[in-house]
């Protein structure tokens, strides 16, 4: 599965949102970064749940280094920390089988419900 969203996109989509002017914009910017956010890591639980060999082991650890950059730049510290917690201790396998697939898989959906929340509450 290949990432469709360029560097740097929700970079730019979570700066607009931190610097929207008036209530109105920042709940329109909001929803929108935090659907592209939602979306990601769909794309990463699928990434990781469809099999991990070491290109996709490689590309899925890229993928949430990219995402805990761009979390941190535009001020998303509790998510941007369970993104950290998962890297920490994602160990890639070049011969094995994952052996941190439930654990990442349970943070993925944790990291995907704390996204959801922000959602629901239009954050």
């Amino acid at each position: 599965m290949e990432n469709d969203m360029p560097s740097g996109l929700l970079r730019g989509a979570l700066s607009n949102y931190l610097n929207s002017a008036g209530p109105q914009n920042e709940t329109m910017a909001s929803r929108n970064d935090m659907e592209k956010l939602l979306k990601e890591v769909e794309e990463l639980y699928e990434l990781h749940a469809t099999g991990v060999n070491e290109e996709r082991c490689r590309e899925f650890g890229r993928r949430m280094a990219d995402l805990l950059s761009e979390l941190e730049d535009a001020r998303y510290d509790d998510i941007a920390g369970m993104v950290m917690d998962s890297l920490g201790y994602c160990s890639p396998k070049t011969t094995t089988h994952c052996e941190t697939e439930l654990r990442q898989k349970a943070k993925l959906e944790s990291i995907r419900d704390a996204v959801l929340r922000k959602l629901k509450d239009g954050r």
